[in-house]
Formats: C-alpha cells, sequence, structure tokens
C-alpha cells in the first residue's frame, strides 16, 4: 500500500471520527440536552478531594444556568476567610456533598447562603464556611473536620447526613481504622480516585472547555464515573449489591433497604463526627437532605442509621418542611439536573435548619447577637 493510499485512509478515518463526534454533540444537544455539572475537584495534603482554589465555572441544565465560585481556600464563597474568628462573629461550619455545595443554585440561593441570611436577619453577626465538596460522605468529612475545619473554630458544626452516604461511606472507608471499641483513627491510606488523571487533563483548555460546554462528553463521563464507583464499591464490600442510589434520584433505590453494614458504618462515622466537634468546642447537627421520590412526596433513611438517642438528639431533617410545602405545582428538587435542590427547597431547608440552630445553640450564638435586634 503506498503513501498516498496510507494518508488517504487515516484522513477518511479522522474524518468519519471528527463527524460522529460532531453529529453526537448535535444529537443530544437537540434530542436528549444533558445536565452540565462538573466537579472541579483536586487533591488536598490530607488524602481527600477538595474544590480547585480560585476555581469560577459553569453549570447548566434545561432548568437552570449558574456560576459555582470557589475561593483561594477551596470554600465556595465570594471572598477568604481569616483563620482567626473576628470578634463579635459567630462560625456555622458546613460539611456535605454538593447539597451543601449548592449545584444548580446560585450563592445567595444556596442552603449556606439561605441560612447566613436567616441568622442574621435572626440578629447574628455570622460567618457560614461551606466546606462542602461534591461526592463527599461522612468518612472524608471527618477527615476534613480533623485536619481543616476544626482550626477555624467553628461556633455550631453541620454534618450533611443523605442516602447516598451509605455507598460513599464503603468506597471511602479506607481512610480510617476502627479499634475495638469503636474509635476511629485516621489510616495512611487515601482517596484520590482519578484526581492525577484530572488534574492533568485541566492543563488542556480544550478539556475545561468540554467539561462545561460538551453534552456529549458530559454523558460519556456520567456514565463512566458511575460505573467506576460501582466497580470500587463492589472491590470494597465484596458484593455487586446495589443499596443506594448515587444521584439520589431514584425511586426504586430509595424504597430499597441500605445494605445494613454500610449503614452501621455510616451511623458509626456521624457518632465519631459529633464526638470531634465536641472535642473542639463546637455545637454540632446533622441535617438530613431527604430523597426525592416525585414533587409530594421524599423519603428518609435516618431510621437505618441504629445510632443511640444522644446522638440521635442532634438530628436535624428537611423532611417535615418539606411535605407541608409539597404540592404537584411547586418544585422543591430540579427534575432534569442531578435533582438537586431548587432555591426554594433549600430555603426551607435552610429555614429547618436556622430554627434549630437559634433554639438548640441560642447560649452560644448570644456572642454575636446584634443589639437591638428582634430574633
Amino acid at each position: 500500500m503506498g503513501t498516498t493510499s496510507r494518508t488517504r485512509q487515516w484522513i477518511l478515518a479522522v474524518g468519519i471520527a471528527a463527524y460522529a463526534l460532531v453529529f453526537g454533540e448535535v444529537f443530544l444537544r437537540v434530542m436528549a440536552p444533558q445536565a452540565i455539572l462538573p466537579r472541579f475537584v483536586t487533591g488536598t495534603p490530607l488524602g481527600i478531594r477538595g474544590n480547585i482554589p480560585n476555581a469560577d465555572y459553569r453549570q447548566w441544565t434545561p432548568e437552570t444556568e449558574v456560576s459555582i465560585r470557589i475561593n483561594g481556600q477551596g470554600l465556595r464563597a465570594d471572598r477568604d476567610f481569616a483563620l482567626a474568628k473576628p470578634d463579635g462573629v459567630c462560625r456555622i461550619a458546613l460539611l456535605g456533598d454538593s447539597y451543601f455545595l449548592g449545584f444548580e443554585n446560585d450563592l445567595e440561593d444556596s442552603i449556606a447562603g439561605r441560612l447566613e441570611q436567616r441568622l442574621e436577619r435572626a440578629g447574628h453577626r455570622v460567618e457560614v464556611l461551606n466546606f462542602a465538596v461534591s461526592g463527599f460522605g461522612t468518612a472524608e468529612m471527618l477527615a476534613q473536620f480533623d485536619g481543616r475545619v476544626r482550626d477555624f473554630s467553628p461556633d455550631v458544626t453541620v454534618f450533611q447526613f443523605h442516602a447516598s452516604d451509605f455507598r460513599d461511606n464503603v468506597r471511602t472507608a479506607v481512610l480510617f481504622t476502627e479499634d475495638a471499641n469503636g474509635a476511629f483513627a485516621r489510616s495512611e491510606a487515601a482517596y484520590l480516585p482519578g484526581v492525577e488523571i484530572q488534574d492533568r487533563l485541566m492543563e488542556l483548555a480544550l478539556y475545561r472547555w468540554a467539561i462545561e460546554h460538551s453534552h456529549l462528553y458530559t454523558a460519556v463521563r456520567e456514565r463512566a464515573a458511575l460505573l467506576a464507583k460501582d466497580l470500587l464499591f463492589t472491590l470494597r464490600r465484596g458484593s455487586a449489591t446495589r443499596d443506594e442510589d448515587d444521584a439520589g434520584d431514584g425511586a426504586e433505590a430509595a424504597s430499597a433497604p441500605p445494605n445494613l453494614p454500610a449503614a452501621r458504618l455510616t451511623g458509626r462515622l456521624l457518632r465519631a463526627a459529633g464526638e470531634r466537634a465536641e472535642a473542639a468546642g463546637s455545637d454540632w447537627f446533622v441535617l438530613e437532605i431527604p430523597t426525592v421520590l416525585s414533587r409530594t412526596r421524599f423519603a428518609s433513611r435516618a431510621s437505618a442509621l441504629d445510632l443511640d438517642a444522644s446522638v440521635r438528639a442532634h438530628f436535624v431533617s428537611a423532611l417535615p418542611t418539606l411535605e407541608r410545602h409539597a404540592d404537584p405545582d411547586v418544585k422543591l428538587f430540579y427534575e432534569q439536573g442531578h435533582r438537586h435542590m431548587t432555591p426554594l427547597g433549600n430555603a426551607l431547608t435552610a429555614e429547618a435548619l436556622a430554627q434549630r440552630i437559634l433554639s438548640d445553640s441560642a447560649p452560644r450564638l448570644a456572642r454575636c447577637r446584634t443589639v437591638g435586634e428582634a430574633p
């Protein structure tokens, strides 16, 4: 075969590939638009994932378009925070996944933004520090609190709980060792799946464009990520049983009983997280984000955690509030993205959390009370 013939074949192959990519992109944009929700994460010295500092990226779904801004410390915020707490200010630390980070919502419409607004209206000077990272489970939250959050001296610490944490904690169990007394100590292991590859790809301008704009890339990436998560879960558990849906948006997954070892592990991790917060001098709560089944139906999985009464007393659930406001004509969760809460859903959830903080942590919040303001 001559050189000219081989060159023509290469040109033809490249042309066909380019046509297929363009056709696939156009087809998806017209017939099946994808929710483009990139996750700008990287590795941290703690051996866990973190938000890329100073990232500013776009999220788009058929229902909304928002900008996610990360400050220089890896928190979702428009500014950096001093490590030392300012005089007369109370700090609320939020640890969670994309629900707390505020995916599909502008900063002011996120749970963190709504909570800060609500506490300020109640007459308190507060800083809500949003340490959430998309995909985090309880084990990563515990490692994050130990290695970083406690240094910011939070007055109140809120750990998020969602049904997806059961599987996430099985995958991230390597981060801790548990002794016979149930105490967790940090292991030498790290949990940084795909981070090195992601960091290298982020150096390419074409890749950064694709993760924020390409429907074809998003479709392939989401399916590949789900397969990788399932494989890692299978390897860690030694079982292919799927006990929860990672996106938290499936009625079948929400109604299925959780894998009991995963549920017990999650409960023990939440208990350890609360103990760490208390030892650091912080009040603490666990806020449950219910699983959405429909516009008017939501599911709680907290009963699977098998917690004693002293720990369960720190739980706050948005479920009663959401159920009171549920209506077939009202969306509390987005339906064409990854089923995160709408601004209204976030506002209702933040209100439930704010009421508990104002009630149970009133003595601690007295130090940041604004004179003359009504509660």
